[in-house]
């Protein structure tokens, strides 16, 4: 997955050990990380135009609070998810004044930064995911995929079960599903299930939040499984 991620440090030291966690992440491929000491330079590197997906930012900046320096980030609208950082048990329930994906503490271990990446970039997924634009009987459906619960195939034409209604298209369920972000995987030759609606998997079936029990076939068993555990490790996010 391609992404910028901005790390945000007053200690330059622990801004690189930070930013060399995440880039021997396993979440890392294509992506671009930018270490930063200041609050100054976050602002400059705004100003600049250049793409912010992912800001690792400490609580303490020296004088300056890192809260606080997100609050007017998201005040000038932009849309990064963040992770906050810090040494002190108090700023856990201060940072809850922002939106947030993670928090991580230190000192920083491989894989609560791992962890906290997975969950921001889940977030970003649900966040950034275009919605569906389905036209049946001269009338236009707009559905976010965070909506969805499962699809399914019914002969030549496709059910997307959403949180509200049920919607009929015309076409296949391998065509739907490539325009689908990827925490939704196919489970049967007709059914594929949004993972975060996932409540129980066995080995005959899934069953979902909304009650439902979903086939789950020998094909895609193994496949469902790794999928499901890899989305938890990430953090859901679409129930959130």
């Amino acid at each position: 997955m391609s992404f910028v991620a901005v790390v945000v440090d007053d200690v330059a030291r622990e801004a690189h050990a930070l930013a060399e966690m995440i880039r021997t992440s396993p979440q890392f491929d294509g992506a671009e990380v930018v270490e930063l000491t200041t609050a100054s330079d976050l602002r400059s590197y705004l100003t600049s135009g250049r793409p912010l997906d992912v800001l690792f930012v400490d609580v303490c900046l020296g004088e300056k609070n890192g809260i606080e320096l997100v609050e007017r980030l998201q005040a000038a609208g932009r849309g990064a998810q963040v992770v906050y950082v810090s040494g002190y048990d108090e700023f856990h329930t201060r940072v809850y004044a922002t939106p947030h994906a993670s928090f991580v503490r230190k000192p920083l271990h491989q894989e609560d930064v791992e962890l906290a990446l997975g969950q921001a970039l889940a977030r970003r997924e649900a966040a950034t995911a275009e919605p569906l634009v389905l036209r049946h009987d001269h009338v236009v459906d707009v559905v976010r995929p965070q909506d969805i619960v499962y699809v399914e195939s019914n002969r030549r034409h496709v059910l997307i079960h959403a949180r509200s209604a049920t919607h009929r298209v015309y076409g296949k369920l391998s065509v739907l599903l490539d325009g689908l972000p990827g925490y939704f995987v196919r489970c049967h030759q007709s059914y594929a299930i949004n993972l975060d609606y996932v409540e129980r998997l066995s080995a005959e079936s899934v069953l979902l939040a909304t009650g439902e029990s979903i086939p789950v076939s020998r094909r895609w068993r193994t496949a469902v499984r790794e999928a499901l555990f890899s989305r938890v490790r990430e953090g859901r996010s679409c129930l959130d």
